[in-house]
């Protein structure tokens, strides 16, 4: 199982819910967003870096889906 950034329930770009559904299906993506949220007060150029790194390399459910369904046909 690899992390995916979530296309639905996203506030930006679908990371934190990627992390937390990683984490555990059944996790609020809330509480991922709050932890977020308070380490980008005590480190922010750090923690928007990593957020728009992730959200570059990191793929969405989407395109997993769109994938298999060319792999079937």
């Amino acid at each position: 199982m690899s992390i995916l950034k979530k296309t639905k329930k996203r506030m930006i770009a679908g990371v934190c819910g990627g992390i937390a559904q990683f984490i555990d299906p059944d996790i609020n993506p809330v509480g991922i967003r709050l932890l977020w949220f308070f380490l980008a007060l005590f480190h922010p150029i750090l923690m928007v870096v990593t957020y728009i790194f992730l959200a570059a390399i990191l793929r969405t459910e989407l395109t997993i889906v769109q994938n298999e369904k060319f792999e079937k046909v």
